[in-house]
């Protein structure tokens, strides 16, 4: 839902635009920071009427799906109940079920070995909403170093 403040901030933006006062890029970056934290579906319906090298990406959402690519080509072939388990395991955090810390105690244990993997767990729960933790808690051991007018 988009409150009816910033709906009325992102019409005079988009006209501005109309109106040539301000160019893609700057409408695109105002856009953005208005939508920050907001659904998905007002993201993509936005991105609908940008050119493709304009569209607004969800950080969230595109690290979760680029992390979740990289555990299914690792191992998919020799070991696919690794991926499920890690989205279950996703599942329930989102769900509240289980706590920050015993989140990243299991995919620590899953992902034993795989720096890589950790900390891209740990950009993921850095950028997610429901966590408010300090960034410099990380996943990877240290001695690695390694208004409602718009609604969706």
């Amino acid at each position: 839902i988009l409150p009816t403040d910033k709906f009325l901030e992102f019409l005079e933006v988009i006209e501005d635009f109309k109106h040539n006062r301000i160019s893609t890029k700057v409408v695109v970056g105002k856009v953005r920071s208005m939508l920050e934290g907001k659904s998905r579906r007002l993201i993509s319906g936005f991105n609908m009427f940008l050119p493709p090298e304009f569209q607004i990406k969800p950080e969230k959402f595109s690290i979760a799906i680029e992390l979740v690519k990289k555990i299914r080509d690792r191992f998919e072939k020799d070991e696919p109940k690794l991926l499920h388990e890690f989205i279950d395991i996703l599942g329930r955090f989102q769900t509240d079920t289980i706590s920050l810390p015993d989140t990243r105690a299991l995919v620590q244990t899953l992902f034993d070995g795989h720096t890589d993997i950790l900390a891209d767990f740990d950009v993921f729960l850095q950028t997610s909403s429901n966590v408010r933790d300090k960034p410099e808690e990380t996943v990877v051991a240290e001695e690695d170093d390694e208004s409602d007018v718009l609604s969706d």
